[in-house]
């Protein structure tokens, strides 16, 4: 005869909406419909779970952050020159510049400038200019698997775009003050981008094309207890009448996806 089993019934888990406190910053890892299973084991032992800092306190008077991009499409034909002021590090109350050169001594080499007459033939015509600050939360699972949780715009602008006509076009984007900070944790990731999109006209004119960009943005605390010492060397210290912004060789990669 079989001997009845002595175990106890194990008791029944109940999964519940994770915290994990980082610091004076408290990260939600999911809402109520989407819950994550944290162990107890996870709980009890914070080592488990990690914090992957990307990049420390940011200052204003952190060095020139400029870079130069010279955008084409996937035949190789040049769109214009974009340059990216204040995009790769920001803060909450932060701005970023963007400026979209279309100029064609900077995108062709000097045999073809001036041979442009009819437009068309070198360059790709360009008829409107936009860029945008979004941001989103991912919930992280122990599979791997991510989900969106939440998506964020801060800010946008764009421009129309005379081709032929139109040299240059400058727009500016700023963050809020309650914009979030980007944050990799075990249970939540939130990152920023900063997304460009360029409307040009195919070749031969037979309609348009969108030519996206999404470059990362690290959005940190802005440091506001810098030194004065630092302020007055910065203000002190020889300032150039005229600066050529460095460019970057190769080309600007371009998706052909949505946002």
């Amino acid at each position: 005869s079989s001997r009845p089993s002595s175990r106890m019934p194990r008791p029944e888990v109940i999964q519940s909406a994770g915290r994990v406190k980082i610091g004076t910053c408290t990260a939600v890892a999911h809402s109520n419909g989407l819950p994550c299973y944290i162990s107890a084991t996870s709980m009890i032992q914070p080592s488990k779970i990690s914090v992957n800092r990307n990049v420390g306190l940011c200052s204003r008077a952190t060095a020139s952050d400029v870079k130069s991009l010279r955008v084409t499409d996937q035949a190789g034909l040049p769109c214009c020159m974009l340059t990216l002021v204040g995009t790769s590090v920001m803060y909450p109350g932060g701005r970023a510049l963007i400026q979209f050169d279309f100029r064609d001594d900077l995108l062709l080499p000097p045999p073809q400038v001036g041979n442009n007459n009819e437009f068309g033939s070198n360059l790709l015509p360009c008829h409107q200019v936009c860029v945008s600050l979004q941001g989103e939360e991912l919930a992280c699972y122990d599979d791997g698997s991510r989900q969106k949780t939440r998506t964020y715009v801060f800010d946008s602008a764009y421009s129309v775009v005379e081709a032929g006509y139109t040299e240059s076009v400058s727009l500016s984007l700023a963050l809020p003050l309650d914009c979030p900070c980007s944050l990799r944790t075990d249970l939540v990731e939130i990152k920023i981008l900063c997304k460009v999109e360029i409307t040009v006209e195919r070749k031969g004119g037979e309609g348009y094309d969108t030519l996206r960009l999404e470059l990362p943005c690290e959005v940190v605390q802005d440091v506001a207890e810098d030194s004065i010492d630092c302020e007055e060397d910065e203000e002190n210290s020889p300032r150039a009448a005229v600066g050529i912004l460095p460019q970057e060789e190769g080309t600007a990669p371009v998706s052909q996806n949505g946002f």
